[in-house]
């Protein structure tokens, strides 16, 4: 920390890097993205074991719904 104080140039680019890595790795695309491989895969696992598809279906929901929350609290800075 001493070092990053002392040096506000490198302080600004780890900074910069690390935004860059939250945005790529935690947005709406790729957070999508991997609700959507996770939801195929919940989905096969049924398929599989012959479960009933109503649980899979309110997780889903819960899911979704959990999501739309969070695109709102984004869009009006709560």
């Amino acid at each position: 920390m001493g070092e990053l104080f002392r040096n506000p140039e490198m302080a600004t680019r780890m900074g910069l890097v690390g935004q860059q890595h939250v945005e790529k790795k935690f947005s709406r695309k790729s957070f999508g993205r991997q609700l959507y491989l996770h939801v195929n895969e919940l989905l096969d696992s049924s398929n599989e074991t012959k479960h009933d598809c109503s649980v899979v279906y309110a997780i889903l929901v819960g899911v979704l719904l959990s999501f739309i929350m969070l695109i709102f609290r984004n869009e009006v800075n709560l």
